[in-house]
């Protein structure tokens, strides 16, 4: 079964694609506190698309406050929204959850991306059938 990171809607994304892209997911991750298993599901990302290892350290180098800091064009929002906002919940539900701080970023950002409501449940809804459905794999596989 693929990991939850394999699936990105881009090849051959550029280094600054990717070090933009792991600076959303660290901001997201240190909203409570960047946790092991956060740091290690998003450098499980950056080894899943191939982006160098080096990504992660360089995007700490710059941290965000806000995704507007990163100045996505509309074409690259329309591209990478659903896909940045599944990998935020991702990262978030690793660590065991949504701290109500988390879930209001999530719904911010969202509305930045201009990503609806309904659209954005339908993202929470995709990514925890996901995490269930690769728990009752394991739950399966390891007697």
């Amino acid at each position: 079964m693929k990991s939850i990171f394999e699936n990105y809607p881009i090849v051959n994304a550029t280094y600054e694609d990717a070090v933009k892209y792991i600076r959303v997911l660290q901001y997201m991750a240190g909203i409570d506190g960047i946790h092991k298993v956060e740091t290690t599901a998003i450098k499980s990302l950056i080894s899943a698309h191939n982006w160098s290892s080096s990504c992660y350290n360089d995007a700490l180098k710059e941290p965000i406050n806000s995704i507007g800091e990163l100045q996505f064009s509309k074409d690259t929002i329309k591209v990478f929204a659903p896909y940045l906002l599944r990998d935020m919940i991702a990262i978030a539900h690793t660590e065991g959850g949504f701290s109500a701080t988390e879930r209001k970023i999530i719904k911010d950002i969202a509305n930045e991306l201009e990503i609806s409501a309904e659209q954005l449940d339908n993202i929470h809804l995709a990514v925890s059938q996901q995490f269930a459905a690769i728990h009752s794999w394991s739950k399966a596989i390891h007697r």
